[in-house]
């Protein structure tokens, strides 16, 4: 009788040493590097990019595989994923229509506080700051450039028209609770059209073509907006409105000289 040992070589391994996601939406600068260990060598290897390396890079989005195969014929594989962060956007909005006078505030910034900007526009005009006003006719392209590189891109087509436009409109800045308050549209000219902006909670109460009356729920500071149209332009204003409890005035008690004899 004897003992017999068969000895078998280490499992084979494969250690990811780096993974880099793409630094932009999109990008392809990922890469990943890898280590392989194990089984008997020489080993044979391969991604399913095609690639006969233990490292990639310029990689985008996606699942990457890798199979390693010894001499023996043992194998073993390993998958990847690299993800893209999210796209930034600028949003100018829609197209617009400027009356005569009139002039439209773009913004162009992204959420990075050390970003590049860049405005061009058909009429000559271009900027470097994050918002821009703009009262000429053209079209207006807004370029961001993140402090990683990464870049964001929108247009606006701004048309001009000789009609004239206002919104405007009267209110107290201040009210107590339970009382009606009564807004004035003042706009002139009037405009063909005029719609306000009223918070959800708020009572109307009574509306004519140059005032409404409003009934406001509880205490707080609510914005109030009125928009004026002639034709393709438009035209907003917000104001704000404090709503406070109602106290009484105090009492003068004995003094020969209040200070308040008369309030009208």
């Amino acid at each position: 009788s004897g003992n017999i040992s068969l000895n078998q070589p280490g499992g084979l391994a494969i250690d990811t040493t780096n993974q880099t996601n793409p630094t932009c939406y999109q990008g392809n600068d990922g890469r990943i590097s890898l280590e392989i260990s194990g089984g008997v060598p020489p080993y044979s290897y391969a991604w399913n990019t095609g690639d006969t390396t233990t490292s990639i890079d310029h990689l985008s989005k996606g699942i990457y595989s890798f199979e390693l195969m010894d001499a023996n014929g043992c194998t073993t594989f390993t998958q990847i994923s690299l993800d893209h962060p999210e796209q930034i956007t600028i949003d100018l909005g829609a197209d617009r229509t400027l009356c005569k006078e009139q002039t439209h505030d773009l913004d162009g910034s992204i959420a990075d506080e050390n970003a590049s900007y860049i405005w061009t526009s058909n009429t000559g005009f271009s900027a470097t700051t994050p918002q821009v006003t703009v009262s000429e006719a053209g079209t207006y392209q807004v370029t961001a450039t993140s402090s990683l590189g990464c870049i964001a891109f929108d247009e606006i087509v701004i048309l001009g028209s000789d009609t004239e436009i206002d919104a405007e409109f009267l209110l107290s800045s201040q009210a107590y609770l339970h009382e009606d308050v009564i807004l004035l549209n003042v706009s002139n000219p009037s405009g063909e059209s005029s719609e306000w902006n009223i918070p959800s909670n708020v009572t109307i109460l009574e509306e004519t073509e140059t005032a409404i009356t409003l009934h406001f729920p509880e205490v707080d500071t609510y914005e109030i907006g009125l928009k004026s149209t002639q034709g393709a332009c438009y035209q907003e204003i917000y104001k704000s409105i404090i709503v406070e409890q109602s106290s009484e005035l105090p009492n003068a008690g004995d003094a020969e000289t209040p200070f308040i004899k008369q309030f009208t």
